[in-house]
């Protein structure tokens, strides 16, 4: 693990803002509650914020591989819950609700799972970039996961064919590099691992390679 440098506490609330602010001072049932149209939003201590959507087909095309991965390996080994954006997750402690592209929440989390949210906090995380969410996915969302104890957060630009790899380390984020072959592998879905190489390919797995490749993971398991 590659640690970072924490000499610096930080509070989330003094950062600036990154995105429209379309409202400020809403109480948050008044924002899970009012209907928005298209634009995605989060709700950041009051205020509602228009945040970079996954607009672009490729975007929603890694997602939906990530997605379609973690969760038929999920659903046949280690089970848990998976969600994507919209699905807000909020955090009562810091005053935030997120909606990640991709939330994973082990069996035993203890979050409350209701129609619109996730109230709690997510074992894993993935965030994909997007045109204009740079900055809220490396600086912003980063620093709420760490203190909000988001046990491993994925941050996969495929703009920079860029993946890094967080997990919690006494409360810190330390990046967790792939091994000499390319390949990762989760500390929190116990054996999760896929090739980084395969977030760029043009086309993306289908189906039925995903599927091999978690039947794969399974075998390796049982070896």
């Amino acid at each position: 693990m590659v640690l970072r440098d924490t000499h610096t506490p930080i509070n989330i609330h003094d950062l600036p803002m990154v995105g429209k602010v379309i409202a400020e001072d809403v109480p948050y049932d008044v924002f899970l509650n009012t209907d928005y149209g298209d634009m995605p939003v989060e709700w950041i201590n009051g205020k509602v914020i228009a945040v970079a959507g996954g607009a672009s087909p490729l975007h929603n095309r890694i997602v939906n591989y990530l997605y379609l991965l973690l969760k038929l390996f999920i659903d046949r080994s280690i089970k848990g819950e998976i969600y994507t954006d919209p699905t807000l997750m909020k955090v009562e402690a810091l005053q935030v609700s997120r909606a990640p592209d991709i939330q994973y929440l082990a069996p035993d989390n203890p979050a409350n799972i209701e129609t619109k949210q996730i109230i709690g906090v997510a074992d894993l995380v993935v965030e994909v970039v997007s045109e204009g969410s740079e900055r809220t996915d490396r600086i912003q969302k980063f620093l709420e996961y760490e203190q909000a104890g988001v046990k491993e957060y994925w941050i996969i630009d495929f703009r920079k064919k860029d993946a890094q790899f967080w997990v919690l380390n006494n409360g810190i984020y330390a990046e967790q590099l792939p091994d000499q072959t390319g390949i990762y592998h989760s500390s929190v879905l116990r054996g999760f691992s896929f090739a980084i190489d395969t977030l760029w390919q043009n086309p993306l797995p289908d189906s039925i390679a995903i599927y091999h490749m978690v039947q794969a993971m399974l075998d390796k398991e049982q070896s």
